[in-house]
């Protein structure tokens, strides 16, 4: 089932990127690659995870979680106002 919606979404792709390099309306030319961006999010939204992971179980092994970025946020001296 997947499969098939994969090669649905790729198949719309094709025909949307022709339809872009086709089109010669400055007119049309300006809604064919907005209907190219929204085929190519539906594209990339398709596949997003495999089947019987839930979001947020799939963890990489070794790892307790995701990793933890300290960001040190420094005060810098008050300087004196040259005037």
């Amino acid at each position: 089932m997947t499969e098939a919606v994969i090669v649905l979404a790729l198949l719309l792709v094709a025909l949307s990127a022709t339809a872009v390099v086709a089109v010669r309306d400055p007119m049309r030319q300006s809604l064919v690659p907005a209907v190219l961006g929204v085929v190519l999010a539906v594209l990339f939204t398709v596949p997003q995870a495999p089947h019987g992971v839930a979001p947020g179980r799939h963890r990489p092994a070794g790892r307790a979680g995701p990793p933890r970025c300290a960001v040190r946020v420094s005060r810098a001296a008050p300087t004196a106002d040259p005037a």
